[in-house]
């Protein structure tokens, strides 16, 4: 039963990465139009995310291997979540770079630890 507890949780964990990137590019027009940015920000603001996710990926699953996958995962979910409060409260459109940037940073420290502890639950009998 903890073993699909533990399935549960760590799908949540890659569903709110989806989510988050999903979410941010269908409302691309809607963040421009509100923090009246320009439309160059779009691309940016397309990208952003991707690139620190994709970047820093390697790195996130290197400290899971030094420091335990478990302690890795809570320090990018953890800061997934405050960086979070702080793209929905950016009031310019550079504090919503910078904070979806540290989503996309926070994300690749958790999803390889996710994914590598989904492996070692689901293998148990």
């Amino acid at each position: 039963m903890k073993a699909r507890w533990a399935i549960v949780v760590l799908c949540g964990v890659q569903f709110v990465d989806v989510l988050g990137v999903t979410s941010a590019i269908t409302a691309i027009p809607r963040i421009i139009r509100d923090l009246e940015a320009s439309a160059d920000a779009a691309s940016l603001l397309a990208t952003v995310y991707a690139a620190f996710f994709g970047g820093l990926l390697v790195l996130g699953s290197g400290l899971g291997d030094k420091y335990g996958p478990r302690r890795v995962l809570l320090v990018g979910v953890t800061a997934f979540t405050a960086v979070s409060v702080v793209a929905v409260t950016a009031e310019q459109i550079a504090q919503l770079l910078v904070a979806i940037g540290l989503q996309g940073a926070a994300a690749a420290l958790g999803v390889p630890c996710a994914l590598r502890l989904l492996l070692d639950v689901a293998a148990e009998p």
